[in-house]
């Protein structure tokens, strides 16, 4: 490639190196020294260009690094193009768990050229129904809280529409999913603060919609059982996974006669709003309460004290979600199966031994 010049708007010419914008194949098809016709044939594998020239032409793509577009391939092959990521709505701002579903399925869709549309199930603008009946909609994500929603899932079916679901925890013999052990990464962060020596722990669940709440605070009150523990009913509280909610939970257990000295949130936003509540009310995070969270959103690393959490790699999910469900597309004859990916414990400075 070599500079262009051109006049700006002073009437200044300069040099604009095309090297800085993507190769396109009217480039690949000059460097090459053929038609873009040829170069059509040569992406698309077909007969007719010779060796010679096929090899001319692989140099070039080479060369450029240039990538075809794949999306307006499938356009222009009358190939479904749409894929939907449907996301719950329990409050009104998007959660880090959502945010990070849509970088994972964005990744995943631009890689493999689909486009992708987020609805935002349960608003007031949700379009699910209207989606459903998009004649290029190629598939379906499904997030936690709608994943186990039968009522959705026969919807889908009766549709013939493919979807994969992201945090299934009901009949998951039925469909594609990607998921982790929720229980017993909610047995791993309540058992890092009985070792620690917290014995008084409060608890404020995730949506009551979401099946996954039930496994994280089943594995919650498994793990105090096993030890002895009981929970002042005070200090348990039912949130919506979201920040807003986080913060009327969090008020209502810090107000109760007696504290407790640590706090298991069903997620890290509503984390977040216990140690701001806990700030508002002159009670230090964490020598005085300790706070965990889970899902190790963004959030939970930009305030402090940084949140001691789960990390589920939720971008890693949701993409590899993506290529299930676009295997499931190409190939509808496949067998479904639900992959199980590793959790970790993060601790952070949010969690400390009780005074």
């Amino acid at each position: 490639m070599v500079d262009k010049i051109v006049m700006n708007r002073r009437g200044i010419t300069e040099s604009i190196d095309e090297t800085r914008r993507p190769s396109t194949i009217v480039d690949v098809a000059r460097e090459a020294g053929v038609s873009i016709k040829t170069v059509s044939r040569v992406l698309n594998d077909e007969t007719g260009v010779s060796d010679k020239t096929r090899n001319k032409v692989h140099k070039a793509i080479s060369e450029l690094s240039y990538r075809p577009n794949l999306a307006a391939r499938k356009l222009r092959n009358s190939e479904k193009t749409l894929i939907a990521l449907v996301c719950d709505n329990p409050g009104q701002h998007m959660s880090g768990f959502n945010a990070d579903l849509q970088i994972g399925a964005m990744r995943e869709c631009n890689k493999q050229g689909y486009f992708l549309i987020v609805d935002d199930y349960g608003s007031p603008e949700c379009a699910f129904e209207e989606i459903l009946e998009y004649t290029d909609l190629a598939g379906v994500v499904l997030s936690p809280g709608l994943c186990d929603n039968l009522k959705i899932l026969d919807s889908l079916e009766e549709k013939n529409i493919p979807y994969v679901r992201v945090c299934p925890q009901r009949e998951l013999e039925r469909s594609f999913g990607v998921k982790i052990d929720d229980y017993q990464a909610s047995v791993d962060l309540i058992q890092h603060l009985i070792e620690l020596g917290h014995k008084s722990i409060g608890y404020i669940h995730g949506h009551p919609d979401h099946m996954v709440s039930e496994i994280r605070y089943a594995g919650f009150k498994d793990t105090l059982d096993n030890v002895g523990l009981r929970v002042n009913p005070q200090h348990m509280q039912w949130g919506l996974f979201d920040y807003q909610s986080g913060l009327k939970a969090a008020q209502n257990i810090l107000n109760a006669d007696l504290l407790p000295t640590a706090i298991m949130a069903g997620n890290d936003d509503m984390a977040a709003a216990v140690i701001a509540v806990a700030g508002n009310m002159g009670i230090k995070v964490p020598s005085e309460l300790s706070v965990v969270g889970f899902d190790n959103a963004p959030i939970s690393g930009l305030i402090f004290p940084r949140i001691t959490t789960v990390d589920q790699p939720t971008i890693e999910m949701s993409r590899l979600a993506t290529e299930m469900l676009i295997k499931h597309i190409l190939s509808p004859n496949i067998s479904p199966e639900v992959t199980t990916l590793k959790h970790n414990l993060i601790i952070r400075e949010s969690a400390v031994p009780p005074a």
